[in-house]
């Protein structure tokens, strides 16, 4: 239709064109009908991208809407009364409800009461000021659920009668809301735990600055620059500064004097440690008291670093070696007025570069190693030296060569090295020497030549070797001679425990067969009885010291004393009615007894005879009867 109306009107606009035709030329007309069909293909085209324009409109207005639907945060269109215009697919989940129910519902029925106010006040800011609000409000879900909500809302101006629309998105927050509350519960934790560690550290700290400040070491921080910020009292009391005059002071021209007395530059010392505390962990050097005199400490250097591993400031931790350096340094000059008398007698003085080539040597070479002086020069030390020692030999010179290059390290070469070699000599043969090294020559900072003074220790070495090995002999037979009174004293042990035994046998039987003889035979009157209670009293004396009964006590086979002399009487060949006579007691009694014995001795019912089994052990070795 609407192409048929506009076919009209362009024939009706070229005939109202065209009345002057007639008028026109031939070549003229040719003219026009060529551009008019030039305009017709322009028409054409410009047709078809109309059209393409509008198939692409007509796409990306369905992609909005699918976007629009499908977005994952709900999106609302409220009128400027909150009544819900719009709502996609997301939005309307969010509330739990068809979207169908929810456009043309107030937004504000859906929020909690507690969100009423604050909902309107950010909806009034945003039609005030036009800007952008973002709030967060509580929704409830169809069903009584509430959850978070993040909205973010602005408004726009629909016509010219101001009428409000306002554009709402709204994003479900109760996740972030819950890790919030449990992020706020863990903050409380650790703000807690941070309070309980710093009094806890304030703690430590109070302690750790009681232990520094009673120290009995020289104790004292600077910043990078060299200002000291701390001194202990120690350190006050050794340098003579009290704190408030050391304090912000820089240690040049304090504790630590300009030059040494050998004159080495040790403000240059402290900008070097400064520069790199590593290297400079400890070292040892002059400083200077408040009333200039002058001492030695030993220091300690720790770098304290930032976040960022730069130096915040050096910990410098100090004791007095003055003494001591003096003490040491008197023993060295007089171990070197000895050395150097000694050495020129009998010792090998020699001298060689870096490489370990001889430079000089002394004639008593070839009293030690059978070589000339003019032979040794011209041969290197390995002609000397075997693999072991050449190896020792290299490494202390390596040690030499990264030391003389630091000015700092200078006065480490002054210190003689002593060190254990074997040498080989001009005939082959193995000798030991103990041979000192000391940095001699050289230019002004650097030395560049080894002084060694080799000694021939090889007698000492054997003597020493032969001294650890009659040692070791006589640790061994140390260890023997202990082993062998150890069985002695057992041995010893074993003969008194054995004395024991047979003194307490011996009581037992006097007291049991002896004794009870003696109390009867105070008490017989009849000498026929007499005669027979001697004789049976002369035979248990013999008896006594028979091995029988003098390892047969009360505690063997748990006899009772009237079952001893029964069995006693009974290995003396006396019948049950001899025994009943002498033991005053009747047969009856003692065939009790007797059959007591042969239990206990393990031969009831057995054809054994019991005077028989007496004897037997009586006869055998005494250990038997237990």
């Amino acid at each position: 239709m609407e192409e048929d109306v506009l076919r009209r009107r362009a024939e009706q606009i070229i005939s109202e064109q065209l009345e002057g035709i007639h008028e026109l030329h031939a070549e003229d007309i040719r003219n026009l009908i060529h551009e008019l069909q030039v305009h017709q293909v322009e028409l054409e085209m410009q047709n078809d991208e109309l059209r393409k324009a509008h198939l692409e409109l007509e796409a990306s207005r369905v992609k909005y809407y699918e976007l629009y639907d499908f977005a994952p945060v709900g999106y609302f269109t409220l009128s400027e009364n909150g009544i819900i215009l719009e709502v996609n697919l997301a939005g309307a989940e969010l509330l739990g409800v068809g979207r169908r129910y929810v456009i043309g519902s107030g937004f504000s029925r859906f929020l909690a009461p507690e969100s009423q106010d604050r909902f309107y006040y950010y909806r009034t800011q945003a039609r005030e000021t036009g800007l952008k609000q973002d709030c967060e409000i509580k929704i409830i879900r169809k069903g009584g659920i509430n959850f978070y909500a993040q909205l973010q809302m602005f408004v726009r101006v629909a016509d010219e009668n101001e009428t409000a629309h306002f554009h709402v998105t709204a994003t479900d927050i109760s996740k972030r809301k819950h890790a919030e509350d449990e992020l706020r519960k863990s903050h409380e934790f650790l703000e807690q735990r941070v309070e309980e560690r710093t009094a806890s550290l304030r703690e430590s700290e109070a302690k750790y600055r009681e232990l520094v400040q009673n120290a009995n070491s020289i104790i004292y921080y600077r910043d990078p620059q060299g200002h000291i910020t701390f001194f202990n009292e120690y350190a006050q009391s050794f340098f003579g500064y009290d704190e408030a005059e050391i304090l912000g002071k820089h240690v040049v021209g304090t504790i630590v004097p300009e030059n040494d007395e050998r004159g080495r530059n040790l403000a240059l010392l402290i900008e070097n440690i400064s520069r790199n505390p590593d290297r400079y962990a400890s070292n040892i050097n002059e400083n200077m008291r408040r009333n200039g005199e002058r001492v030695w400490v030993s220091w300690t250097n720790t770098a304290i670093r930032d976040e960022h591993g730069d130096v915040e400031g050096i910990l410098c931790v100090g004791n007095d070696i003055t003494a001591l350096r003096k003490a040491r340094k008197a023993l060295t000059l007089s171990e070197e007025r000895y050395r150097i008398l000694a050495d020129n007698v009998s010792d090998i003085i020699w001298t060689v570069d870096l490489g370990l080539h001889f430079t000089y040597i002394s004639p008593s070479v070839e009293r030690i190693l059978g070589y000339t002086r003019k032979e040794i020069t011209t041969h290197v030390v390995d002609r000397i030296l075997p693999p072991e020692s050449r190896k020792s030999a290299l490494e202390l010179a390596e040690k030499f060569k990264k030391f003389i290059h630091h000015t700092d390290d200078k006065e480490r070469f002054r210190d003689p090295k002593t060190v254990e070699l074997r040498m080989i000599r001009k005939d082959g043969t193995l000798i030991w020497t103990e041979t000192t090294l000391t940095f001699v020559g050289g230019t002004e900072n650097n030395a560049d030549t080894i002084l060694g003074v080799t000694r021939d220790t090889t007698d000492r070495v054997l003597a020493r070797q032969s001294l650890e090995q009659s040692k070791m002999e006589l640790e061994s037979e140390s260890r023997h001679l202990a082993e062998a009174n150890t069985t002695l004293k057992v041995l010893m042990n074993r003969i008194k425990e054995d004395k024991m035994q047979f003194e307490e046998n011996v009581l037992s039987n006097i007291r049991e067969l002896v004794i009870p003889f003696i109390e009867k035979l105070k008490v017989i009157s009849s000498k026929s009885e007499r005669d027979a209670c001697i004789q049976v009293l002369e035979a248990n004396l013999h008896n006594i010291a028979s091995p029988f009964l003098r390892n047969m006590s009360l505690k063997h086979y748990h006899l009772t004393p009237k079952e001893l002399q029964v069995a006693n009487l009974v290995k003396e060949g006396k019948t049950t009615k001899e025994i009943a006579e002498l033991l005053n007691a009747s047969a009856r009694s003692v065939e009790f007894h007797r059959d007591n014995i042969r239990k206990k001795l393990n031969i009831k019912h057995k054809k054994k005879n019991l005077r028989s089994n007496l004897l037997a052990m009586s006869a055998h070795d005494p250990t038997t009867l237990f």
